[in-house]
């Protein structure tokens, strides 16, 4: 599981930080795109794996379609779950 995360955050890495924090602190560097350690809030993780699975678009309208086929997908999604916090008290 450790390499699938590593090799996840690599995928990160290449194709997520321009917009999106990808680390466990951190501000997105785009105001507009969640920091990955949160998206699975507001986004369901089978339905995000489904769609980066088959290169559906996934995401605001302006951020590029990316099609990292099952073994990238699983990679991702992986990583990403890793990186989850929870929601802070006084957000609730």
């Amino acid at each position: 599981m450790a390499n699938l995360i590593t090799e996840g955050r690599a995928i990160a890495e290449e194709n997520c930080t321009s917009c999106h924090a990808i680390g466990a602190t951190g501000a997105s560097p785009r105001t507009d795109a969640p920091e990955l350690r949160t998206v699975f809030r507001e986004f369901d993780p089978e339905a995000i794996s489904a769609d980066f699975r088959e290169g559906i678009h996934v995401g605001a309208p302006d951020m590029p379609d990316f099609d990292f086929g099952p073994l990238g997908t699983e990679a991702l999604i992986a990583y990403l779950q890793s990186i989850q916090t929870e929601v802070p008290a006084q957000a609730q």
